[in-house]
């Protein structure tokens, strides 16, 4: 079987905890350091990929290196360690959003924007100028600017591929239209254009939920309570579980109390609140729901 790319050394020290007696190709090595970051040897794994990064011999070998290496440095709360191994990084487009891949972890969000806020990204390659104006757009929707983050978003959208890092592009999208912009249609274009993504990709994952009670939310609040529970119907209750279940449940309480449902919301916020580790704001919002709904105080038996 032909090899592909560099051969490196990389030292049983850092991937096994004994000596190799020969080098190994590109893939091997990363694929042995990917699973040392798996396991949550992130130390171990950033030495591997530093190694493999001072030893390769192209430039998308080693901004590859080095961006593994920069985001172990992460996982371990080391930006600025990650910010030193991003600097490595060859290739000025990638280096660049590393960069702001760390301040975004780090929530410098006024920062990433005045480093980054004007950099023109559209000479790179579509899923890395992608990728950064995903961090631009929530950098901006974070400092509460909601013009220049759905444009990031927007563009975002249209240039990364069909990958779980759109889909939550376009979920930013749908949030900044709805809570920043007060743009009901668009938020509900939005809301849409993420359950159709999610359909196709991924659908049960938590951006297909968070699509379908978005969507059913704006619905409901434009009066449109049988198009809203007909969105919720789209999702079977009984086949969710954790998180999702009791939301899913709140939201058809919703939906039916403001359609004027009294027993039907009355029964969903009651199904939700028995629910074993039900999170607290869920808790609160349930027990709240029902006090006006059955006109009796708040955790009344």
């Amino acid at each position: 079987m032909k090899q592909t790319g560099v051969r490196l050394l990389v030292f049983g020290v850092l991937v096994a905890g004994m000596a190799v007696a020969e080098p190994v190709d590109y893939p091997t090595a990363r694929k042995a350091a990917a699973a040392l970051a798996k396991a949550g040897r992130y130390e171990n794994a950033l030495k591997a990929f530093q190694q493999m990064g001072e030893t390769a011999n192209t430039d998308d070998q080693k901004a590859d290196a080095f961006e593994q290496a920069a985001m172990c440095a992460v996982r371990l709360k080391d930006n600025a360690r990650a910010t030193q191994l991003a600097a490595r990084i060859p290739l000025k487009p990638n280096a660049n959003v590393v960069r702001m891949r760390i301040l975004a972890k780090d929530r410098k969000y006024a920062e990433l924007i005045e480093r980054y806020g004007t950099l023109d990204v559209s000479t790179w390659p579509r899923p890395i100028a992608g990728e950064a104006l995903v961090h631009r757009g929530r950098a901006h929707a974070a400092l509460r600017q909601g013009e220049p983050a759905a444009a990031a978003l927007e563009q975002a959208v249209d240039w990364l591929p069909a990958n779980t890092l759109r889909s939550e592009a376009q979920l930013g999208l749908a949030q900044t239209y709805a809570g920043l912009l007060k743009d009901a249609e668009k938020a509900l274009g939005a809301y849409q254009n993420l359950i159709a993504m999610e359909t196709r990709r991924d659908r049960g994952g938590w951006k297909y939920y968070s699509g379908i009670i978005g969507a059913a939310g704006l619905q409901s609040r434009q009066g449109k309570h049988a198009e809203a529970l007909a969105t919720l119907a789209a999702v079977d209750v009984a086949k969710t579980k954790g998180y999702w279940h009791v939301a899913m449940l709140v939201a058809r309480g919703e939906v039916h109390a403001a359609a004027g449902r009294t027993k039907q919301a009355v029964v969903a916020f009651t199904k939700a609140l028995a629910e074993k580790g039900i999170a607290a704001h869920h808790k609160k919002r349930c027990e709240q729901r029902l006090s006006e709904l059955q006109g009796r105080p708040a955790n009344a038996p």
